[in-house]
């Protein structure tokens, strides 16, 4: 399997060579990747996901608590390894039109985490889009939280770089509102029945339209989180409009990406 990942990533760094990146995808729980966040910016994907606890006093990264004895700081492993790529890399994937988004995954307690987070983002301020009296202005990365953060702790944050992953409805109202909220998550099985084989039935694809139709008309971006991870799926999730698709194998996505232009 490893030979195979090895393979697929060749074809497509060769394939993707002045190409526009995969902006559609997710790198759902990046940190387990080889070299987390550098292949996914390598390639181009435009969203990388990262789980952090607060631990010691600091933002760490990993899965469950379990892992934090041997983890590494946010910064270490992400922050301080995006800039120097930034740096490096001037306009290859990322711009002020079309940021990268780090959606970093809160899995203790939120207010904790979200004043450090507030105190270690200043440091990066000049990269980050933000938000300050209702303008949004732009940057090359935008921070977007997940993990059920509630919307009074995005609304009362001071600096303005925090924006929220939010539950997934078929129908939002004026009370949905929120400047701070940019995007919509749900687990697929919550909807769906159909396991990425064959024809998805015809009341479940017509659910998955108005599922589209209706985010984007309230402005806001679309992600379901354990998809099948068929081909069959992917086609159909970007045939739909879904804004962001979970990938877990980043070069076989890739690969696929770039066989669809």
């Amino acid at each position: 399997m490893y030979k195979w990942g090895i393979l697929y990533g060749l074809i497509f760094m060769v394939s993707c060579l002045g190409q526009a990146q995969i902006p559609h995808g997710h790198a759902h729980n990046d940190y387990k990747q080889q070299h987390p966040l550098i292949d996914a910016l390598n390639l181009g994907y435009g969203s990388v996901e990262v789980d952090v606890f607060s631990h010691k006093g600091s933002i760490h990264v990993a899965h469950t608590k379990f892992g934090l004895p041997f983890s590494k700081t946010l910064e270490e492993l992400y922050l301080d390894p995006l800039v120097n790529w930034l740096d490096k890399h001037d306009d290859q994937f990322y711009s002020l039109d079309n940021p990268l988004v780090l959606m970093i995954d809160l899995k203790s307690n939120h207010k904790v985490l979200i004043q450090s987070l507030e105190e270690l983002l200043i440091q990066y301020a000049d990269y980050l889009v933000r938000q300050e009296a209702g303008v949004i202005i732009p940057g090359l990365v935008q921070i977007v939280l997940s993990g059920g953060v509630s919307a009074d702790l995005l609304e009362n944050q001071t600096t303005g770089f925090l924006f929220g992953d939010c539950p997934m409805k078929l129908f939002y109202s004026s009370s949905d509102d929120c400047i701070w909220c940019v995007r919509r998550s749900s687990a697929w099985s919550y909807w769906f029945s159909w396991k990425g084989k064959d024809q998805i039935p015809e009341v479940e694809l017509q659910l998955l339209h108005d599922l589209v139709s209706d985010a984007h008309l309230a402005g806001y971006k679309l992600r379901f989180w354990a998809i099948p991870d068929t081909e069959a799926c992917w086609d159909l999730l970007l045939d739909s409009g879904v804004d962001w698709i979970n990938v877990d194998d980043l070069d076989r996505f890739g690969v696929f990406y770039q066989n669809r232009d």
